[in-house]
């Protein structure tokens, strides 16, 4: 509760202001703002609060009736109302009776003094134009000491008194609205009670001993596809379509009917009208019926077949990260098998470059050598990125998806049921796209995966095998297609890959859950529900749209839209590789044999001498006995015993002027960054061929020719 002690004083005259700041001040009179007894009831206050209190008050004074009304707004906006306001009757602007009829406007608790000079006729005119007669008192000029104290104790009094005595008739109010409130609780305590169990999720029901139904809930009712007075004392048996769920249930209840104890069964099956089975987690409690005394038996079912549903999720989860994993090592290695591979072909070609004979002859199969290399190098990439282990690398070129297309269809032609007929439509001219070739590749033929599987697994026992699978592609017009079938504006113009199986379709109601992570319409374990997850992912990284369209039994369709490419062609003619050549001795550290023996052909293909080193350790000695004939060093970053990097800082200790290269399968761009920081010159990414490495020591030894 609300107490005030404070006063407000509001005339234009400095004298009587400080007059009566002088009369207000501290006395050694003793006054209680209320009753103690009252104002404890209400506030709580401590018995030690109780006791009188000397006279003081919390004075405020404004010199206009304005900048006093405005107090008194601020007052009641910070909740530290006034209790008493003195006001001069006569003032510029707003005279005494104006200020009093503002302030009454804003806070009619107020108690009010009208220091006048006038006549009792004035004051009655006064009173009608404030309004409130019973909250103003007038206050004569010239007036006592004592006059104006006992005006603040008895009004101030007043408006505490006032506030108590409101505090406890709304206090009575509230007491009287609750006891009315809780006699209506009680009265439908019944109904809520039933409510809260028909709002429940979970399956409820209460059973005698005989097995008549006492009770059921709304949920109980909408998975037997039944009703309350349906059930009201029947046997129970009527809700099992299943005869072995039924005869389990009755095992259970007669468990608790002999002990007397609440049982759970963690997981049982219920089939529920539709056929549709539910795991369900039951709870089974005995109890005694308050009308009949009789024994019952309370059961609480809840459905925790979404639970069973996540946990599979996060088991396939588990299983995809133990494949990143494996992805990373087996990633690992075939970069050192492709480096080999790569590495073998770059001095073949350069061979080939030096003797003219032997051109002719060989330089188509190194062609098709170097094409396999590259696509093993995409995919050991896509590999890395599964593993986390690298960074994504921006790979974005401008690509020809006619090309995408031929090898999708390749790969299909290889690979799918011979029951499925393939129909693959390329555009007349180079369908341009700016895109990772692999990613794209591999959406494309993730959806056809997917158009194969809904023509043959998909398909019931029953059903014919194989179907058609068209793919077709198109450039879309500027801003037609994309806003009346996708609602976007976009005035570019887009290639539209379209793929249309005739396979079993998705039903409507999946539709909109087609590209969330886990979700799959292939059942019995046959997908991770992640493929088209990965697609939507790619091709919104990609600024393309996706859309689909299906009818259940016949088919789906599949529309990829990809942004046209500026530029008008792809050059295909490369530029003639050019091998750097050098002299003096390369110390080459790696612990795979394989790596240290491409490296070393590569080097001295290019002219350079080789030492060669099979750790860490090793490589260290064997740069202390010829620092002096060294030029460079180049080592792997990953080894055992030593790393490539506490291999460089100890190389480095000794001669911190040496050039080093690292390379690597994997480095993301923080471990780039350190690497060059402290002074390793060149990093090579495996695999790498030997124009790539006698560039790289090119430009670190020029400095030294």
């Amino acid at each position: 509760m609300i107490k005030s002690n404070r006063i407000l004083i509001i005339d234009d005259s400095v004298e009587l202001i400080t007059e009566m700041k002088k009369i207000l001040g501290e006395s050694d009179k003793t006054f209680s703002l209320i009753d103690d007894k009252l104002f404890s009831q209400f506030a709580g206050e401590e018995e030690e609060n109780k006791k009188n209190k000397k006279i003081s008050y919390d004075l405020t004074v404004s010199n206009s009736g304005e900048e006093g009304y405005e107090l008194v707004k601020k007052s009641l906006q910070d909740n530290i109302p006034f209790a008493l306001v003195f006001i001069d009757l006569l003032m510029p602007k707003w005279d005494g009776v104006k200020t009093a009829k503002e302030i009454k406007k804003i806070d009619k608790n107020i108690e009010m003094v009208i220091i006048t000079a006038t006549g009792s006729f004035r004051r009655r005119e006064i009173l009608t134009e404030i309004g409130s007669p019973e909250k103003i008192i007038f206050l004569k000029k010239p007036f006592s000491e004592e006059e104006v104290k006992q005006l603040a104790l008895s009004m101030v009094s007043k408006w505490n008194i006032e506030q108590a005595e409101k505090e406890k008739t709304r206090y009575l109010e509230n007491s009287i609205a609750e006891i009315k409130t809780l006699q209506e609780s009680l009265s439908i305590n019944e109904k809520r009670l039933k409510q809260i169990i028909n709002l429940m999720p979970d399956m409820i029901y209460v059973k005698n001993s005989e097995g008549r139904i006492l009770m059921v809930n709304h949920q109980f009712e909408k998975i037997t596809n039944s009703s309350d007075n349906d059930l009201n004392n029947k046997f129970h048996k009527s809700i099992f379509s299943k005869n072995e769920e039924f005869e389990k249930i009755i095992e259970y209840d007669h468990e608790v009917l002999e002990k007397g104890k609440k049982i759970e069964i963690p997981e049982m099956e219920y089939t529920d009208y539709n056929n549709i089975v539910h795991i369900l987690n039951v709870i089974k409690i005995p109890f005694v019926t308050t009308d009949t005394t009789e024994k019952a038996i309370l059961t609480i079912a809840t459905d925790i077949s979404e639970k069973k549903k996540i946990e599979k999720q996060l088991i396939q989860a588990q299983k995809m990260e133990t494949i990143g994993n494996l992805a990373g090592g087996l990633a690992h290695d075939f970069n050192n098998i492709l480096s080999g591979i790569t590495g073998t072909a770059s001095i073949i070609k350069y061979s080939l470059d030096e003797y003219g004979p032997m051109k002719d002859e060989l330089s188509e199969h190194i062609s098709v050598l170097e094409e396999a290399s590259e696509r093993a190098i995409n995919i050991v990439r896509q590999l890395l990125l599964i593993s986390k282990k690298q960074n994504e690398i921006d790979s974005r070129s401008s690509i020809n998806l006619n090309e995408i297309i031929k090898n999708v269809y390749d790969i299909c032609k290889n690979s799918f049921n011979k029951k499925i007929e393939l129909n693959f439509n390329y555009s007349l001219e180079q369908a341009i796209t700016y895109a990772d070739h692999t990613q794209i590749e591999q959406i494309l033929l993730n959806i056809c995966i997917n158009a194969s599987h809904a023509m043959t697994i998909m398909r019931n026992d029953n059903e014919n095998q194989g179907g058609l699978l068209t793919v077709s592609i198109d450039k879309c017009l500027p801003g037609v297609e994309l806003k009346e079938k996708l609602h976007i504006n976009n005035d570019n113009e887009y290639w539209k890959l379209t793929i249309t199986d005739t396979g079993v379709g998705i039903e409507e109601k999946y539709l909109t859950k087609i590209f969330e992570p886990f979700f799959s319409t292939k059942f019995d374990e046959k997908s991770t529900g992640l493929g088209l997850s990965m697609v939507f992912n790619i091709m919104k990284k990609h600024h393309g749209f996706i859309n689909l369209n299906s009818e259940y039994g016949k088919g789906t369709s599949f529309f990829l839209y990809l942004p046209v490419s500026k530029k008008e062609k792809i050059q295909k003619n490369k530029q003639n590789s050019k091998i750097y050549q050098g002299d003096g001795h390369i110390l080459v550290i790696d612990d795979e044999s394989i790596m240290r023996k491409i490296v070393q052909s590569m080097l001295a293909t290019c002219g350079y001498k080789v030492l060669l080193a099979e750790d860490g350790e090793i490589g260290i000695e064997i740069f202390k006995k010829n620092k002096n004939i060294i030029k460079a060093v180049i080592l792997d970053l990953s080894m055992p015993k030593k790393s490539g990097i506490e291999t460089f800082t100890e190389i480095q200790r000794i001669n911190p002027e040496i050039k080093v290269i690292i390379y690597t399968g994997f480095v993301d761009s923080m471990t780039k960054e350190m690497l060059m920081k402290h002074g390793i010159k060149g990093i090579l990414n495996k695999p790498f061929n030997l124009e790539e490495i006698s560039k790289k020591l090119n430009v670190i030894l020029k400095d030294e020719k």
